[in-house]
């Protein structure tokens, strides 16, 4: 899971690439792919790392780099005082840990077991499905030690999640299907490939920050480095997803692709609203906020900073730039959102 865009938004710090340097020359090929998985045993998380633990005296303070906390960018919250500071900062820790968990839980790793065991319909190198293997692994591990960092930083503060029962990209992604019936399965893959290949620089921006904890700056650092091989893996399952395709189904993918990419990218509005009521701003106040941080056009820029590299890797496999249709599917997912 590479992209987490939707929790940013609105936020003023500027994204960078934060993938990890895969080195191609230590890759293996077979039929044309490239497997940046090679040295895995010796650079994955989930063998190299060890348990990251919040520091003693861990602050809320420290949860998270104001920048990257968007109600700490309104004037909404000018002038409040570093309990409630630290509280807003623990909820965007909070969001971007669930939002890790579940999105590896409830999607990648489906599609990553689907590939393991040939399951999704689309032939791929023998080496990329062993392959789903280890990004099945690396994403239960990032899913367990996101988890454990928010039990870690609910045991020290004593601050309770506000966590969206259903994640904003689930509606999302559950309303593009269900207005393409019969591609489901294609969709999914499409989703999976947005994820991993949709670049948020925040992620780095929080490990580099200076302003979090050790433990947490090093999870998100952990991350991100294992995220840079899972990146170039579903670049190169793009394209072989591509040469598969009927047709009907390089329509469907046409027209659902730019709205996956929106939907990816879509903020835990309510959330925010409810962040800032709960210190103690008026609900029309939070509610005024929540407009202004969050909307269309601001979602829309997020999209396209965000979603730059996965866009041009679609438009190489055809010949329709979708930059200029993300617009359109923004305003689209906007009224879909506001119908539900």
């Amino acid at each position: 899971m590479c992209g987490t865009n939707g929790l940013f938004v609105g936020c003023p710090a500027l994204s960078f690439c934060p993938l990890a340097k895969v080195d191609d020359s230590d890759c293996a090929e077979a039929d044309g792919y490239k497997s940046p998985f090679r040295q895995w045993d010796e650079r994955a998380a989930v063998r190299t790392s060890p348990r990251r633990l919040l520091s003693d005296g861990f602050s809320t303070l420290a949860s998270f780099p104001e920048a990257l906390v968007p109600a700490l960018n309104h004037a909404v919250s000018d002038g409040i005082d570093e309990t409630d500071r630290g509280y807003l900062k623990a909820q965007q820790l909070y969001r971007y840990l669930d939002f890790t968990t579940r999105l590896e839980h409830l999607v990648v790793n489906k599609t990553a077991l689907g590939i393991a065991h040939g399951t999704i319909r689309i032939d791929v190198p023998d080496q990329m499905r062993f392959d789903a293997y280890y990004i099945y692994v690396d994403e239960a591990y990032h899913a367990l030690f996101s988890e454990d960092l928010a039990r870690q930083v609910r045991s020290a503060s004593g601050i309770i999640p506000n966590i969206a029962a259903t994640p904003e990209f689930m509606v999302v992604l559950d309303g593009v299907m269900a207005h393409h019936p019969g591609y489901e399965n294609l969709i999914e893959l499409l989703f999976v490939a947005v994820s991993e290949t949709l670049i948020t620089g925040n992620l780095v921006e929080v490990a580099r920050s200076g302003e979090v904890d050790d433990g947490i700056a090093d999870s998100v650092r952990d991350h991100a480095t294992d995220e840079g091989r899972h990146h170039s893996y579903f670049r190169q399952f793009l394209r072989i997803l591509w040469g598969q395709l009927s047709p009907a189904e390089r329509r469907v993918a046409v027209d659902v692709y730019p709205k996956l990419v929106v939907g990816f990218t879509m903020p835990e509005r309510t959330s925010t609203v409810l962040d800032l009521i709960a210190i103690g701003v008026s609900r029309t106040d939070a509610e005024d906020a929540g407009d202004e941080l969050f909307s269309e056009t601001a979602v829309r820029e997020a999209a396209l900073r965000g979603a730059g590299r996965s866009l041009d890797y679609f438009a190489d496999l055809q010949t329709q730039d979708l930059r200029d249709v993300i617009e359109d599917q923004t305003e689209t997912v906007f009224k879909e959102r506001t119908r539900s």
